[in-house]
Parts: structure tokens; C-alpha cells; sequence
């Protein structure tokens, strides 16, 4: 007959070679267990670099790309709040997670691999979920990328939340927004650099240059003339 051993009993000096041992795709897994094992996990920081959200329809992947070298994927599965963890040839499969929804659970790897920012946040298909309360808890963005397929509606929808979080926007046009008149909402925010780069060119005019609050704009393909920087000077000078 074998006895528990009751390792959340252990003072912290104690826990620290424990720790030590585990794997960083272990330790994630760990700190989904209860508050407790989330508050000590947070104690023993991941040495991450940067963090990729993926949103897809059924499901959410992160990647976590440590200081080492070593990237840690995991996915987030609506239809059963199944996680799928990867790291290398290693791979964690949980079909429930300890009751946590899903914006407990993306919240709990934020706080335990201790990153400020999100590097990219892609937007791959049209979620088949309430995306928002999760933007809502991200930290600050540094890029965003929305696929061709999505709606324009929800690439406007998506933007206006995470733009209150980024001082930079690389902004990728879908056929869907540039035909849009209110892509100029996204012009009037106060950002530092808004980039528009891509395979899509945004007939970008003069008006669009003289409502844009941005300190830099970069445009892949310019489509101002002459004449149209001369008039934007001019109103300049008469501001």
C-alpha cells in the first residue's frame, strides 16, 4: 500500500530542485491544477521570448518561444475543452481542465510564462466562439494578421480592441476591408506607426492621409501623386 505524498505541503526551498526538474510543457500543465499550483508555478518563472495567439474556428493555439530555443504549442479545443500540449516530440493531452473555461486557462499561461506582450495575434478563420472577452485580457499586441476569409465586419471589430493595445498596427488588408469606407476608422487612432503591407494594395488617398493621426504611415505600394502631397503640405501650412 502505497501514501500520497503530499507535495503542495513542501516549504518553498524545498519545491525549487522539484521544479527544477520539470519540463516547461510539466510546469504549464502543473498550473492548471488549482490556484495554488498556479501562484507557485508563477514563483518559478519560464524564461519565455515572445508569445503567437492563433485564433482558429473550434480552437485557440499559443505558441511560446522560450530563451532556450525550444517552442511550446498548445491548443485549446472548444467541442470537448480538450488541451493538447506539445513541445518537441512530447505531447500532454487533456480532455478537461480542472473546470477551467477557456479564458481562465489562456489567462493562467500568460501569468506563469511571464510575458508583457503578445508578438503576433493571427486571426486564421472565422471563431465559431465569443473571441472578445479574450482580447479583452491580452496584454499589450505588438502585430496583428487576419486572414482574407474573415469578414470585414469582425476584422473592424477585432481592431478596435486590440488597437487600444499597441502603439504599432502591421496591418495586412482583406479584399473585404479595402473596399470598406470605414477603414478610415482605423486611421483616425493614435498610433505611432501604422504599416499596410501585403498582397492587397489599399487605395490609400489624400484623404485618408489628412484624417490619419499616425506619426509614421509605411505603404507597401503608395498610391499618392504628386499633386496629392503637394495639397496635404499645403493644408499642412494652412493648419
Amino acid at each position: 500500500m502505497t501514501t500520497p505524498f503530499s507535495l503542495l505541503r513542501l516549504p518553498r526551498l524545498a519545491l525549487i530542485p522539484v521544479f527544477q526538474q520539470m519540463e516547461p510543457i510539466d510546469l504549464i500543465a502543473f498550473s492548471l491544477l488549482s490556484n495554488q499550483t498556479m501562484r507557485l508555478s508563477k514563483f518559478f518563472r519560464l524564461k519565455t521570448q515572445d508569445i503567437w495567439l492563433r485564433l482558429e474556428a473550434n480552437n485557440i493555439e499559443i505558441v511560446v518561444f522560450l530563451t532556450c530555443g525550444r517552442q511550446l504549442r498548445l491548443q485549446y479545443f472548444f467541442e470537448n475543452s480538450r488541451v493538447v500540449w506539445r513541445i518537441e516530440r512530447k505531447e500532454i493531452v487533456w480532455h478537461k481542465v480542472g473546470g477551467l473555461s477557456m479564458i481562465e486557462c489562456i489567462y493562467r499561461i500568460i501569468k506563469v510564462t511571464h510575458c508583457d506582450f503578445i508578438s503576433v495575434l493571427i486571426v486564421a478563420e472565422i471563431p465559431q466562439y465569443d473571441v472578445f472577452p479574450l482580447l479583452a485580457l491580452l496584454p499589450t499586441i505588438s502585430e496583428v494578421l487576419v486572414s482574407n476569409d474573415t469578414p470585414a465586419t469582425l476584422v473592424l471589430r477585432v481592431l478596435r480592441v486590440v488597437l487600444s493595445k499597441t502603439s504599432k498596427l502591421n496591418l495586412f488588408p482583406t479584399n473585404q476591408l479595402t473596399k470598406m469606407g470605414k477603414f478610415q476608422e482605423l486611421l483616425i487612432v493614435n498610433l505611432d506607426i501604422i504599416t499596410i503591407s501585403g498582397e492587397i494594395n489599399v487605395p490609400f488617398t489624400l484623404d485618408d492621409l489628412l484624417i490619419t493621426n499616425a506619426v509614421k504611415i509605411r505603404l507597401n505600394e503608395p498610391t499618392l501623386n504628386e499633386k496629392d502631397l503637394n495639397r496635404f503640405f499645403q493644408a499642412v501650412d494652412e493648419k
